[in-house]
């Protein structure tokens, strides 16, 4: 039987308690009543205080992760405990200020997507120019260009 305690709910954020110390994320609402493991802990947010998504950058952020190296237990497999995370200082200003922070985060993975995109249909272009011909592969490209543009809207 499962414990509720041990089910995740959309905006909590899962740390990593060891390994990969204090990388954390936060639970989208597709993975709403997944079951985490013993290898993580688990934080609700009081989203009046702090954002979810800030919270998990600024774990993952380098001033998070410098504290959480530092703060660490253990000797050949470092351990990160709930008390050590209850002792990191948290940088935590206005919700409209942290959402800034989330909101540039977000442009700069949907500009990163955005790149990927383009850079697959310059090499798919190219390679259509040197099998076929340059009019084709520029018809080809403009195509794709104009279908990026749509579903980016």
């Amino acid at each position: 039987m499962l414990l509720p305690q041990r089910l995740v709910k959309t905006g909590d954020v899962l740390i990593s308690r060891s390994g990969t110390l204090g990388l954390s994320i936060v639970i989208p609402e597709y993975l709403k009543d997944a079951v985490y493991g013993s290898y993580f802990i688990l934080t609700r947010p009081n989203k009046e205080a702090i954002l979810p998504t800030y919270l998990s950058l600024y774990l993952n952020s380098l001033v998070g992760k410098l504290q959480t190296e530092q703060a660490n237990t253990g000797g050949i497999q470092t351990n990160l405990t709930i008390p050590v995370l209850e002792s990191l200082l948290i940088a935590c200003p206005l919700l409209e200020t942290q959402q800034k922070f989330v909101d540039k985060v977000n442009q700069s993975y949907d500009a990163e997507d955005k790149y990927k995109q383009l850079l697959e249909i310059a090499k798919t272009g190219v390679e259509r120019a040197i099998e076929t011909d340059e009019a084709i592969a520029t018809t080809w490209i403009n195509q794709q260009l104009k279908a990026l543009e749509v579903n980016l809207s």
